[in-house]
């Protein structure tokens, strides 16, 4: 029998080192969030590859009056357990925001994604909105954005749709589109039986010290990804589909190239606007 690796812990010093270190730092950002003023809070949801667990994180932007720079933090990151209701959410969110020491009146803004869960757990946990008109667990990008208003003070606090979010849905109408959906199937399929293959993978890594890449419906950019490398390492999946008497002509054609260069580009689009607009995450 075949043993696995285990992790091997430090000494009990190194842990207390680690605990020590761990205390001071914590002590340090609280210090740092009780000078900032006003907020905004990123949140976000996610599953592990084999969806065996799911997590919401949770992090803090913010102006410091006295170093005048933007300070972010990721305030905690939490194991929630299906399903992702706005209840959860605003749960988990009212939780973080009481351990921090952060008043929800100095919140100037929310960035999440568009999911019906997530604008419902802003309406619960500032506002004690406690309507059903939103389902209570979607992790779409199909609702509309809205702004919600304090009744006492007339100030209006922004939920505000994460621009990166919003852009990756224009990479999906790319991708389900007629022009293209039948070549990324064609890709996928052909990707799925090199990676079964321990005589194909084998036989790729000898050649060009590669493999291909899948395609991961939670991972941004994922088909670009996949595609690009099929294109790099075009001549030796070739030679190796050649070899294996499989057809990758369609998956392998001129279609592809043109496909990688609309995703990269949106890609690298999303990359700069994120960075022009310094998102918390």
């Amino acid at each position: 029998m075949f043993g696995f690796p285990k992790y091997v812990s430090g000494s009990a010093k190194q842990a207390a080192n680690i605990a020590r270190e761990m205390t001071a730092v914590s002590a340090r950002v609280s210090e740092l969030i009780g000078e900032g003023r006003q907020f905004v809070i990123g949140m976000d949801c996610w599953s592990k590859k084999v969806l065996t667990a799911s997590f919401l994180g949770i992090s803090d932007t913010f102006f410091h009056p006295v170093f005048k720079v933007s300070l972010t933090f990721i305030l905690n990151s939490y194991q929630i357990l299906r399903p992702h209701t706005g209840e959860v959410i605003a749960d988990k969110l009212h939780n973080c925001l009481y351990q921090c020491g952060i008043d929800p009146k100095n919140v100037l803004m929310l960035v999440t994604d568009n999911g019906s869960n997530m604008i419902k757990a802003v309406r619960i946990a500032m506002f004690g909105d406690t309507d059903n008109d939103l389902s209570d667990e979607s992790d779409g990008e199909e609702e509309e954005d809205e702004e919600d208003q304090t009744a006492e003070s007339g100030i209006t606090l922004h939920r505000f749709r994460c621009l990166a979010h919003s852009l990756q849905l224009v990479m999906k109408e790319v991708e389900i589109s007629a022009v293209y959906s039948k070549l990324l199937t064609k890709t996928k399929a052909l990707v799925g039986k090199i990676r079964i293959s321990s005589a194909a993978t084998e036989k790729l890594i000898a050649k060009c010290v590669k493999t291909v890449v899948t395609e991961c419906s939670t991972k941004w950019n994922s088909n670009m990804y996949m595609i690009e490398r099929l294109l790099n390492i075009k001549d030796a999946v070739t030679e190796t589909l050649n070899e294996m008497t499989v057809d990758g002509l369609l998956a392998m054609s001129g279609r592809s190239s043109k496909i990688s260069t609309i995703l990269s580009s949106l890609s690298q689009n999303i990359q700069i606007r994120c960075g022009q607009i310094a998102l918390p995450f």
